[in-house]
């Protein structure tokens, strides 16, 4: 059964997406790869890649366990890297950690100053746009 194009991707099934990704790298890249990685494909930081595997973005190959070094399936980084929904999503999922982070650091301290904020600034953009991506 041949591929049913999405209009989404444009022209290119599953696998050809992967290629142009390998091309577009111009990578001769393991099987599997470590979280450097992986957050060097994404463009994010290295130490992002754990909310992609809290949040089920991505999951790791086999069952490691906590304190194991986890790796991934270049196969499915590739794939996922080139397609725009699922970017949407990481990035989603990057701001509304972040966002959340930083409100428990901004909590009211002991002595009922709030710890954390600077008067006199207004919130960043980053701030006011992560609004957009909450469900």
């Amino acid at each position: 059964m041949p591929y049913k194009r999405d209009a989404r991707f444009g022209e290119f099934s599953p696998k050809e997406r992967v290629e142009l990704a390998l091309r577009f790298y111009q990578l001769k890249l393991p099987a599997r790869l470590d979280e450097q990685h992986v957050a060097n494909i994404l463009g994010i930081p290295a130490d992002c890649v754990f909310v992609l595997r809290k949040t089920g973005l991505l999951d790791p190959l086999g069952d490691p366990s906590q304190q194991t070094p986890k790796y991934y399936a270049t196969v499915t980084v590739l794939f996922n890297a080139s397609d725009p929904v699922w970017l949407d999503k990481l990035t989603c999922a990057l701001t509304e950690h972040w966002r959340k982070k930083n409100s428990r650091r901004k909590t009211t301290s002991p002595n009922g100053t709030n710890a954390g904020i600077r008067r006199g600034n207004p919130p960043s953009p980053i701030q006011t746009e992560s609004a957009q991506c909450v469900a």
